[in-house]
């Protein structure tokens, strides 16, 4: 596969690329922000979308064994799930489906747990739902972020929902054996539903291995996750459950069929079974090619004030600008005026992030060594700037 070739993707409709100028007020910069990548989809996906697109006829669909069989198949060979045609809800998108979870497990003012920090949509679908949001901060040292366990008890005590991201965005973080089994163990211990955001399961670094929760002994869980990050299908609104309890997955197919959300787009479908049947040579090369841009972004900031922390997955890197002395305003206009990058706000995902910008290295090598460059330069001037006062 050849990652180093980009499309031009303005004027595309594209979130990261057409709401530059009203996200960040200018289009000359980087767009390195928003969780898509930069490659193009696999060429079994481009071709089996092109041969649905030729049929010409594009009526009501219906989710057939072969989408739910490819699921199967991609779980197990991949993530060493076994499950279950019957275990298997094919839905329009991660977070719609989160909220969908928030509403059909929870009450009004019930107490939903997050670990902060997190994507932001964990927050709105809580508050959008008129439920409460408990925090379990991460506690970061030396660039690493664990979870304070104690506290962790604390708050799930009190709580309805416990919405788990693995991997973590945005820090990284692919949690261990240890660490998922003592979440297990406090939630069932309370007796709490645990939803698993596992999307990024499948961009895992070195000697790191994905565990999904599915193969933990609670039948508390619901795990949801989308081919959408790993093959850049996202636009194709196209993601599906995995429930370890019948009753749960009877009360979401209710609330899904009460609002008439029965039905996924028709090329979301089609991609989704081509990239879970043909997509693992794919996979195989995306790997290794975001390990090189990981390392190649860690290496080029070592020696200045911007510490790039090591994730363990995802395509999403932190980087700790805290050293640089600047508030998060300031912050943010010296990545989009100076750098000429356009990255997350830190703070978006919670204040455990003040001080910190978030980085998309899904992009080839040509376009983030550009970057960085530029990111060097501007700190080379803000340095010289520092003597000339």
């Amino acid at each position: 596969m050849d990652f180093d070739t980009l499309i031009n993707r303005a004027n595309t409709s594209s979130a990261k690329y057409d709401l530059l100028e009203k996200r960040f007020g200018r289009s000359d910069v980087i767009p390195m922000w928003i969780a898509d990548s930069e490659f193009c989809v696999p060429e079994e996906i481009y071709q089996d979308i092109q041969a649905r697109a030729n049929h010409k006829i594009y009526g009501y669909t219906t989710i057939d064994e072969e989408a739910k069989q490819s699921i199967i198949n991609w779980q197990k060979n991949r993530h060493n799930v076994n499950i279950d045609q019957e275990e298997i809800l094919i839905l329009n998108g991660v977070v719609p489906s989160l909220s969908a979870c928030v509403n059909t497990y929870s009450q009004y003012q019930d107490n939903i747990l997050i670990q902060t920090p997190i994507y932001p949509p964990f927050y709105s679908v809580i508050k959008e739902n008129d439920r409460c949001t408990l925090e379990n901060p991460l506690i970061e040292k030396d660039g690493h972020f664990t979870i304070d366990f104690q506290d962790y008890e604390k708050q799930i005590k009190n709580t309805k929902i416990f919405i788990l991201c693995n991997p973590h965005n945005p820090t990284g973080r692919v949690y261990t054996k240890d660490e998922l089994s003592q979440i297990v163990s406090l939630c069932k211990k309370y007796n709490v539903l645990i939803i698993s955001d596992e999307i990024h399961a499948d961009i895992i670094y070195n000697d790191k291995k994905h565990l999904s929760l599915y193969n933990f002994d609670y039948e508390n869980i619901i795990i949801l996750n989308s081919a959408g990050k790993s093959f850049n299908i996202a636009g194709l609104t196209c993601s599906y459950a995995i429930f370890k309890s019948k009753h749960l997955k009877i009360k979401l197919e209710k609330y899904f069929k009460k609002l008439h959300l029965t039905e996924v787009n028709i090329f979301g479908l089609t991609a989704l079974k081509s990239a879970y049947t043909n997509g693992n040579s794919y996979i195989d090369e995306l790997i290794p090619y975001l390990n090189n841009n990981k390392k190649l972004v860690i290496n080029e900031l070592k020696n200045t004030k911007i510490k790039a922390l090591n994730n363990e997955g995802t395509f999403l890197m932190l980087l700790d600008c805290r050293d640089l002395n600047l508030n998060q305003k300031e912050l943010k206009e010296f990545f989009i005026n100076k750098a000429k990058i356009a990255l997350n706000n830190g703070l978006d995902f919670g204040d455990e992030l003040k001080g910190y910008m978030r980085l998309n290295i899904a992009t080839s090598k040509e376009v983030l060594d550009k970057a960085l460059k530029s990111l060097n330069k501007a700190l080379k001037k803000d340095f010289l700037r520092q003597f000339e006062l």
